[in-house]
């Protein structure tokens, strides 16, 4: 894909942050994630980057980009970053689910109220679910 001739820098930008690293953000959110394997997405972003903003002409020269410079020049935080937020982010509703089964489980009197099998709530359409 990043071969492909008539994309300019910005589109393939726009292609990289709207498909690419929101689909292996999502598929590393559930990986076990060690320093190796984050080490190996850093470089799998900074590929990217590099076939995104090329080198850099000087003069006659054309100079390879420091890592640096790449993300500096593509203004977004790590893929790695990017990932531990949204795995933060997914305990956080995870924590929150859990809570808001506690007390739906609860009547108002405080007595434990019977939870509905999907059999039983198909025949009642649904009710009792909320």
């Amino acid at each position: 894909m990043w071969l492909v001739r008539g994309y300019v820098g910005n589109e393939l930008k726009i292609i990289y942050k709207t498909v690419i690293r929101p689909i292996v953000v999502y598929v590393s959110e559930v990986w076990k994630l060690n320093t190796k394997e984050e080490h190996s997405l850093e470089i799998f972003e900074r590929k990217v980057l590099r076939k995104i903003y090329g080198r850099k002409e000087e003069g006659e020269v054309w100079l390879r980009r420091t890592n640096e410079k790449l993300m500096r020049i593509y203004g977004e935080p790590l893929i790695t970053n990017v990932t531990r937020v949204q795995r933060l982010r997914w305990l956080g509703d995870v924590g929150r689910l859990e809570r808001r089964r506690e007390t739906n489980e609860k009547s108002t009197n405080g007595e434990e109220r019977k939870r509905q099998t999907s059999d039983e709530m198909a025949t009642s359409g649904g009710k009792g679910l909320g």
